[in-house]
């Protein structure tokens, strides 16, 4: 090496040195530190109370995230679905066969719509991200949920509680969690299983009810041929029925299929071994799902789990760590 390369050798770590002490390095945090709990904000959304958190520029009401396009098409779809067999029906059929039809049908959308709203309302049942903190009771239900990275990363370094896991789109455990339902705009678990069990099984009913006499009517206007406005709404509405009513037909019988084996679609998509728990009967597996007593009580719509804490509802369980 000559001397200039020697001195210019000398100058580059001189310079590295310089650079070194001149890099303003963050504190060290301890990131099984628990990280505090979220912050929000009290506001008022569509005239009813919501909390909004900024970190994740949303609102809830109560344990919902406010996501209401899904559900406002499906409200939508199942009144204007009455609406078209009513006003069409009036004018096609003879009344003593249409109001029979109307009644069976306002009784299983009525049901329909009912269950659908309590699987919103009641959702899944869910911990705190910060269970581990302060067992599962944050100062209000807006704190514990999980608003930023820092929160995040150290939810992965907790244990779990009882058969929950904790899911980013939900923000906080999810108790005996089966999947995200985009039509109710939240996770399927524990608590209304049975409302989304139910309100596909009415909805199931309500919507192939509605497709069979949509075909009735379409019947009467092409046999003979007559056009009228009324076949436009017929044509659409009986393609929305025959849709929706596999759709719906699928989520039931893929509901009482996981139910019989007490598992949950998301189990079986990440391989958890549930055999602890099966409780290889399966009626003892539905009454985990849709609550015990009288199998007649399981197509009533009203909670088995109401006046029951977490703890109380995943006694029994383990968690998945020990699966």
């Amino acid at each position: 090496m000559t001397r200039s390369e020697e001195e210019e050798a000398i100058v580059n770590i001189n310079s590295f040195n310089d650079n070194i002490e001149n890099i303003e390095y963050e504190p060290y945090r301890d990131i099984t530190e628990f990280p505090g709990y979220s912050k929000y904000e009290d506001r008022c959304l569509l005239c009813c109370k919501a909390h909004y958190i900024p970190a994740l520029k949303s609102y809830f009401i109560g344990h919902w995230m406010f996501m209401p396009v899904f559900p406002f098409f499906v409200y939508f779809l199942a009144v204007t679905a009455f609406l078209v067999i009513l006003v069409i029906g009036l004018d096609l059929l003879e009344l003593v066969e249409i109001v029979p039809v109307l009644v069976i049908l306002f009784i299983l959308g009525f049901l329909f719509l009912y269950n659908y709203t309590r699987t919103i309302v009641d959702g899944p049942g869910y911990y705190p991200f910060s269970y581990v903190h302060d067992n599962g009771k944050p100062p209000d239900i807006w704190s514990g949920i999980q608003s930023n990275d820092e929160q995040y990363n150290w939810v992965q370094l907790q244990d779990r509680p009882l058969r929950a896991a904790f899911f980013r789109s939900a923000h906080r455990y999810v108790i005996r969690p089966d999947h995200f339902c985009d039509w109710a705009g939240t996770w399927i678990g524990k608590r209304n299983y049975k409302f989304f069990f139910l309100f596909n099984f009415y909805g199931m009913f309500y919507l192939s009810f509605f497709t069979v006499y949509m075909i009735r009517c379409l019947l009467i206007l092409l046999v003979p041929f007559k056009f009228s406005v009324h076949l436009v709404f017929i044509l659409i509405y009986t393609l929305l029925g025959m849709s929706f009513t596999v759709l719906t037909g699928n989520f039931f019988f893929t509901a009482l299929f996981h139910a019989l084996k007490n598992t949950t679609s998301w189990e079986i998509w990440n391989d958890i071994d549930t055999s602890q728990f099966n409780r290889n009967n399966w009626r003892e597996n539905l009454e985990d799902a849709l609550g015990e007593g009288n199998m007649c009580l399981w197509f009533c719509p009203f909670s088995p789990w109401i006046n029951m804490t977490n703890e109380e509802i995943s006694a029994g369980y383990v968690a998945y760590d020990d699966c």
